[in-house]
């Protein structure tokens, strides 16, 4: 259901790896879903550029989803997971939207108006 909000837990573990002057940011946060999904820790590397390989593996543990995502940048290399920046249209676009959207939200339940 549209309505439906699930409670997100972010795990200490979350970190940025910095490398040759490269960023990555490892997030790792908790989702509990009801059935039919699973539930379990949720494993996202995010380049500087907000491109994100998201895993579609739930993790039994945090750590476990720590040791998938320093593995597969040891293996792979920070560049594996870092895409394109974005355009010059796609700035503006963004901008476009942070600034309408943040006008309009309301402080008090922060939900934003559409």
């Amino acid at each position: 259901m549209i309505d439906d909000y699930y409670e997100i837990k972010h795990s200490p573990l979350s970190q940025k790896i910095q490398k040759d002057g490269k960023v990555l940011d490892i997030q790792i946060y908790y989702s509990d879903e009801e059935p039919p999904k699973e539930s379990g820790w949720i494993l996202e590397i995010e380049d500087i550029y907000g491109n994100s390989t998201v895993y579609d593996t739930y993790y039994k543990t945090e750590m476990a989803a720590l040791n998938q995502a320093l593995d597969d940048i040891e293996k792979e290399g920070l560049d594996a997971f870092i895409g394109q920046p974005p355009s010059y249209l796609e700035k503006k676009f963004i901008q476009f939207l942070t600034s309408t959207f943040s006008k309009k939200s309301n402080k008090k339940t922060g939900q934003t108006k559409i």
